[in-house]
């Protein structure tokens, strides 16, 4: 009798047809979700952005609560879901399980398609946090971004918040993909609160932070001191002058989470509808990042 020698991804894999992975991804996804936006490093990053929202809406009376809602206080949640992303996707070489999950039925790159979907869990506590601030501020009837008493009522800019953090949580899959060691998370989540915490707080004019998921883009009138603490003695944020569009900055931000997620996918084997949606990606970064320089 002769022995048929093959692994359990041989036997699983092929047999796994397209609708079976679809709904196996699906359901994955919606497991992985619900555990990411109950992990404790979360919980911690939801708690501290309301707090920083609050903070800085008491900072001043001058648009401390519009800059709470346009995403910058949203940082902390981005943060978190870029450690726990990251920490999710590498719990089988943590646990030691990656040969049990290699017969499973669905592949490596289903698995981690399922961990770039789970991220629309923490995207939408995001856009619930965001909601509950416009309506705890009474953003519907304007908000004072001036010292001369103009009044904005926030519109498409409060996308900015809930788009970086789910980049960020595509840069956490990405991560545990290419390095995989458990500390790359951390270590790209405080390289990150490093760059942004300047450009995004302090209104630093320098064109590169727009690079960033996360920007301030309050532009200082002219004849105004840069210098913080703002020229008026105010607290900060400094709001002055005009903002500057965010349009080509959400593109920018959105075709960077697209980005990130295809290239975890890349990681998996090389597949002509990810390299396709990769290279599409980047152009539209390459775009949108360059036009949307102050």
């Amino acid at each position: 009798m002769t022995a048929v020698h093959s692994t359990p991804a041989d036997v699983a894999h092929p047999a796994a047809t397209p609708f079976m992975l679809r709904h196996a991804v699906l359901a994955l996804a919606r497991t992985e979700g619900a555990r990411l936006v109950w992990h404790p490093v979360m919980l911690a990053g939801a708690a501290l952005s309301v707090a920083f929202s609050l903070a800085f809406a008491d900072a001043t009376d001058i648009g401390g609560d519009y800059f709470a809602l346009i995403g910058p206080t949203l940082l902390p949640l981005g943060l978190a879901t870029l450690v726990a992303a990251n920490l999710a996707a590498l719990r089988s070489r943590r646990g030691g399980t990656g040969e049990l999950y290699a017969a499973a039925p669905a592949p490596e790159h289903a698995r981690t398609l399922a961990q770039l979907l789970a991220l629309v869990w923490p995207a939408a506590a995001a856009v619930a946090l965001v909601a509950v601030g416009f309506a705890w501020f009474g953003a519907w009837d304007g908000l004072d971004i001036t010292p001369a008493g103009r009044t904005v009522t926030p519109g498409v800019e409060v996308v900015q918040g809930p788009l970086a953090v789910a980049t960020f949580g595509a840069l956490g899959v990405a991560l545990a993909r290419w390095v995989p060691h458990p500390g790359a998370g951390a270590v790209a989540a405080v390289a990150l609160l490093v760059f942004q915490m300047p450009f995004m707080t302090w209104n630093l004019q320098g064109a590169g932070g727009w690079l960033l998921p996360l920007v301030n883009p309050h532009r200082l009138a002219a004849g105004v001191d840069s210098s913080w603490p703002c020229a008026t003695g105010q607290a900060w944020p400094c709001i002055f002058g005009e903002l500057a569009p965010l349009g080509w900055h959400l593109a920018y931000l959105a075709a960077l989470a697209v980005l990130l997620g295809a290239a975890a996918l890349l990681r998996d084997g090389r597949r002509r509808t990810d390299g396709v949606i990769c290279t599409g990606a980047a152009a539209v970064v390459l775009v949108a990042g360059t036009l949307q320089m102050p």
